[in-house]
């Protein structure tokens, strides 16, 4: 019977692996190769209906094993088909053999250190990464945590999109945003997670913690053509910083930030997981009249202006000699924040203007009757 090809062997302790057979074969050759190019130790042990395989030594993480047999010749001297079969060693450091190095494995990481449990150990290595081949010491130190991050920078090497698309459940984040920060508190209980962003436009950006190992492991990565970034983090012990302070930076136009995130107990045991769809709305210190745009301009501009809070305004047009082309706006406007509005070169009637200069002026009153005028130039062509 044809083996599972898409079995993991271990890079620890290599493999076993065994051929069956319909009916008794009398001889088989056999080769076995690894695609790169690393010399195998193994044991060949034939019995009446299968053919085994017994791996020794370190194998190297991510190389391709691959298993030739050559005439196979039954008891009644028929000669089987040449067959080939290929086999995966696993990635190192990815322990639950997803093919993605993320805070699950870095929660069982944690786990074995803390646990003494040396099955989880990583290193030192010998190699570059991904195609490491481990030394294993019986010993967690840096050495460890270094292959770890190395692999986990290997990943995201290549640009990605980031899995945001879980479901809420469980364990729960405490988000809190401010005009400069947003910052995340991590359940004491969690030993790993991790946080995902992804802002919806350029302008927005949020600044991840510097990566460090200590009672804290933390790693990050931004993928800016994406407008994602991705930080994993894990505690050795319950005095590591639980409040995370991500500095925000944006421009003028209300932005949403969407943070999913995935919270681990030992083992990779997923405790909480969800999505945060945040937005977040400039506000401005003080009022603020901006240069139109395009200027000059033809047919329509746009004009931005900034509120610092629930104000009554006024936004008008004059021409030269000071009388009114178009009352753009007069009202009370109860959302702070910054405002466009566009003039599409026609007074109040709705008949065009000629072509030339013309002024516009901002005049605003605020809640706590801070009073605000400003007036600029804008020039109409034709």
């Amino acid at each position: 019977s044809k083996p599972d090809e898409t079995t993991f062997l271990s890079l620890i302790n290599g493999g076993h692996l065994v051929f069956k057979f319909s009916e008794p074969v009398v001889s088989a050759d056999l080769s076995i190769y690894s695609k790169l190019g690393d010399e195998l130790q193994f044991e060949r042990i034939d019995y009446s209906d299968s053919i085994a395989i017994a791996l020794s030594g370190t194998l190297t993480s991510l190389d391709t094993i691959q298993v030739e047999m050559n005439q196979l010749t039954d008891e009644s001297g028929r000669v089987g088909n040449d067959t080939l079969f290929t086999f995966y060693n696993e990635m190192i450091a990815d322990y639950n053999h997803d093919t993605a190095i993320d805070a699950s494995d870095l929660s069982m990481l944690v786990t074995g250190w803390t646990s003494e449990d040396y099955s989880y150990e990583l290193g030192p290595v010998e190699g570059e990464a991904p195609y490491f081949v481990p030394i294993i010491d019986l010993e967690y130190d840096l050495r460890d945590l270094m292959v770890f991050t190395r692999m986990w920078h290997w990943y995201h090497g290549t640009p990605q999109l980031l899995n945001l698309a879980r479901v809420n459940f469980g364990d729960e984040l405490d988000v809190t945003v401010n005009d400069k920060s947003l910052t995340v508190t991590i359940p004491e209980h969690v030993i790993a997670g991790q946080l995902a962003f992804q802002v919806s436009d350029s302008e927005l950006s949020v600044t991840l913690p510097e990566e460090k190992t200590g009672d804290v492991i933390l790693l990050s990565h931004t993928e800016a053509g994406l407008l994602q970034s991705v930080m994993d983090f894990a505690y050795f012990n319950k005095d590591g910083e639980r409040n995370f302070v991500l500095p925000l930076e944006y421009g003028r136009h209300s932005s949403t930030l969407t943070l999913s995130f995935a919270l681990y107990g030992k083992d990779g045991v997923v405790t909480g997981q969800g999505i945060k769809t945040i937005d977040i709305t400039p506000v401005p210190v003080d009022f603020s009249l901006d240069q139109n745009y395009p200027n000059p301009f033809n047919p329509t501009t746009q004009i931005q202006f900034g509120l610092p809070d629930e104000s009554e305004i006024g936004l008008t047009v004059y021409d030269v000699l000071g009388r009114q082309v178009r009352n753009l706006i007069s009202s009370a406007m109860t959302d702070a924040g910054f405002h466009n509005i566009v003039w599409d070169a026609r007074d109040n009637a709705g008949a065009p203007v000629s072509a030339g200069l013309y002024f516009y002026q901002l005049t605003a009153r605020g809640v706590d009757g801070t009073a605000f005028s400003k007036t600029r130039k804008m020039l109409l062509l034709k």
